[in-house]
């Protein structure tokens, strides 16, 4: 059962690395870091265990921050994020 945690983790931080918007890059962030928590805690490996630890804080904040952005004016500011992964990445 904890091998299948440490894999849920690992999909999950792999599903990050595929994914073209921020805010749910950072939505599947934060899951991934509940799971690694978990699994470093019932594996007991105290190095994963505080890492996660610290990034979910850390996740959390700029979910918070993205959440409280207007869209237009984050792309004012040239950051090439969208919103939504129905939106087309070339607009």
């Amino acid at each position: 059962m904890i091998t299948l945690l440490g894999f849920a983790a690992s999909f999950a931080v792999l599903a990050t690395f595929l994914m073209r918007t921020m805010l749910p890059l950072r939505i599947v962030a934060v899951g991934s870091n509940a799971l690694f928590i978990a699994y470093g805690y019932f594996a007991h490996i105290l190095p994963v265990l505080c890492l996660h630890l610290a990034l979910l804080p850390i996740n959390i904040g700029r979910l918070s921050g993205l959440r409280e952005q207007p869209v237009n004016e984050i792309h004012s500011r040239g950051w090439p994020l969208q919103w939504s992964m129905s939106e087309d990445a070339d607009h």
